[in-house]
């Protein structure tokens, strides 16, 4: 099976190797594996682990870090770092570990979420697809109001986590409206305290997870893997499930076990 977010990494890997007019056999014999291995790793087929990933980057001349391509805090830690002693090298290795930990500990994320909304579908007795989010909301006794503001078309939802209350606009539309609703939910289920906004592209580590929480919940796996072994495409699911194409092919691309059989 392919990963896709190892595919990427093979890809790196490939083409720094070309560009050294290196063989895969080449790269494997520096690095001390089977010439297979490199295949392998280079179709994302499979994963190398951390002291691997450190050889390859040192025989392909480029930084842990980069080859990982996982964005780690950069300013604020490069001053601390090289407060210690670090040289460029150094810290290019120490920003190469945090991404790999920060890569393994969102694929654990992902398995602990998915935990989480299969025991809130069970506890709201959700089984089948559209899920019924009003379900949900009552459910956890969240308050939930509407605002109506078609001219703020950045502002999709928010909850204050303490007291439950939950304030969407109702101005955007049905599909982007529960999905955003979904993921504010998600902080609420994961505990994350304070007020918090919706946003897809942040990469805060909160919103990072309740927008995977939003698509497990609004897309639960084993529902979306029956469907696709049964041939529903995407635009199917999206109405099946009453959510946009966009959210179901960024379902499968980042959950590309779906596509497993």
């Amino acid at each position: 099976m392919i990963d896709k977010k190892y595919k990427t990494i093979g890809d790196f890997i490939k083409t720094k190797r070309e560009g050294l007019s290196l063989k895969q056999e080449d790269l494997a014999e520096k690095i001390g594996v089977a010439s297979s291995t490199i295949s392998l790793y280079e179709s994302g087929k499979r994963k190398p682990d951390l002291d691997t990933l450190r050889k390859i980057s040192g025989v392909l001349g480029v930084s842990l870090a980069e080859l990982i391509e996982i964005e780690v805090p950069k300013e604020n830690l490069d001053i601390s770092l090289r407060a210690q002693g670090l040289n460029r090298d150094d810290i290019d290795e120490v920003k190469g570990y945090i991404s790999y930990i920060k890569q393994e500990k969102m694929r654990r994320s992902r398995s602990s979420i998915r935990k989480e909304v299969n025991n809130l579908l069970k506890t709201c007795s959700i089984n089948e697809g559209p899920v019924n989010l009003a379900t949900i909301i009552r459910t956890l006794g969240i308050t939930a109001e509407k605002i109506h503001l078609p001219d703020k078309e950045n502002f999709d939802a928010v909850i204050e986590s303490e007291d439950k209350i939950l304030v969407f606009n109702s101005s955007q539309p049905y599909v982007r409206r529960r999905f955003s609703i979904a993921h504010e939910i998600g902080h609420l289920i994961l505990g994350h305290k304070g007020c918090q906004k919706f946003d897809m592209n942040s990469k805060d580590p909160n919103e990072v997870e309740s927008n995977i929480f939003s698509a497990e919940l609004l897309m639960p796996f084993e529902w979306i893997k029956a469907d696709l072994k049964k041939g529903l495409n995407v635009n199917d699911i999206a109405e099946k499930y009453k959510v946009s194409e966009e959210a179901v092919g960024w379902r499968l691309f980042n959950s590309n076990s779906l596509l497993s059989s």
